[in-house]
């Protein structure tokens, strides 16, 4: 329980969200970030609280895979101590958001990459809303949600595996997965350096499309767990508090559930991965 000794030790102005004592305006972040916070439609929410604890336990690099409009590196800038930040977003208009977002705070910590991550390094087709450059809905998987009319644009992809030397980053504690139904993939390409690290991995995984087939979402289901598996993980649903503001629960999921997607359900997405080691004093930590 070396976790949750560690998460207890902490004086409770320290826990989570109550150290950054954000209100809904966002008030402590530097001014100048209010425009890129209104850009992002920004927050401070559960992930805000669930950010600040975890990276309060494991002071290492933070992965921000699909990093939208900036949202995640708005969580990690309200978090008191931090030890880098790297974003990943094939979306040229959002990676550019974000990275204004950065130059704006004056953090030479923080770094994006206008790139997505795959299992395969070269171009691949970032499907947007046709009315939304900032869509985050935006997906490199075409089976995601069938039927629809989608936007093309080119995205640069690569295994993360491949380019780690590069960035020259340390260890990676926290990686925080967004992107659409393409998950497998991502964690494919960085499983050498998940093997190695061992990071807690905070991920959405969708419910399916009405449009899409059930068999072939429950092969990607399926899929996804078993690499959980190999690599000696847990899933762990994170449950949230009735106003959205804060994760009360990490629940052991031995599948996830293959339903279709509703707003009503919408909460149920969100999912941490954590070496089994790691799993009991994770959930001890939160209750």
């Amino acid at each position: 329980m070396e976790t949750a000794a560690r998460f207890r030790s902490l004086p409770p102005e320290q826990i989570g969200a109550m150290h950054v004592v954000l209100d809904s305006g966002g008030s402590e972040l530097l001014p100048e970030l209010s425009v890129a916070r209104d850009a992002s439609d920004w927050r401070p929410d559960w992930k805000t609280q669930l950010i600040s604890q975890l990276l309060t336990l494991r002071r290492e690099t933070l992965i921000d895979v699909g990093a939208n409009r900036g949202q995640t590196l708005l969580d990690y800038l309200s978090v008191p101590d931090t030890h880098g930040y790297l974003g990943f977003e094939p979306n040229y208009y959002c990676a550019s958001l974000v990275s204004d977002i950065i130059a704006s705070a004056r953090r030479s910590d923080c770094r994006i990459v206008p790139a997505g991550l795959s299992d395969r390094n070269g171009l691949q087709q970032l499907l947007l809303d046709p009315e939304e450059n900032l869509d985050p809905s935006a997906s490199l998987d075409v089976s995601l949600r069938p039927g629809r009319s989608w936007k093309e644009q080119f995205a640069a992809c690569y295994r993360f595996d491949d380019i780690r030397a590069a960035l020259q980053i340390g260890k990676i504690g926290l990686l925080k997965i967004d992107v659409e139904g393409a998950e497998l993939p991502v964690l494919l390409g960085m499983e050498a350096s998940i093997v190695k690290d061992q990071p807690w991995i905070l991920c959405e995984v969708l419910h399916r499309d009405f449009m899409a087939e059930e068999s072939n979402h429950q092969q990607r289901l399926d899929a996804l767990m078993s690499w959980i598996s190999r690599v000696d993980y847990v899933c762990l649903n994170v449950v949230k508090s009735a106003d959205n503001l804060r994760a009360t629960e990490l629940v052991a999921m031995p599948a996830i559930p293959n339903k279709v997607w509703t707003w009503e359900n919408a909460i149920q997405c969100d999912y941490l991965f954590a070496p089994r080691a790691d799993t009991g004093s994770l959930i001890e930590a939160l209750r």
